[in-house]
């Protein structure tokens, strides 16, 4: 399994679903507020995120299919 790491992956993952950040939000039971922080970061999530909550993004994405690899 391969770790969720930037911005643009985050993005990338939640287009090919076709979900909103709403419902990106709701399925990894965060904020709309830390999917909208975390996909205005350029770069690396490590600095911009605690890790539980790359951690929901990730596993949210990967229960709807998306693979990060």
């Amino acid at each position: 399994m391969q770790t969720l790491c930037t911005s643009e992956q985050l993005r990338r993952a939640r287009f090919q679903l076709e979900w909103s950040q709403e419902v990106l939000a709701k399925r990894a039971r965060v904020s709309v507020g830390v999917v909208r922080r975390l996909e205005s970061l350029t770069g690396p999530l490590d600095g911009g995120a605690k890790l539980e909550l790359i951690r929901a993004l990730q596993v949210a994405l990967e229960k709807a299919g998306v693979s990060l690899g």
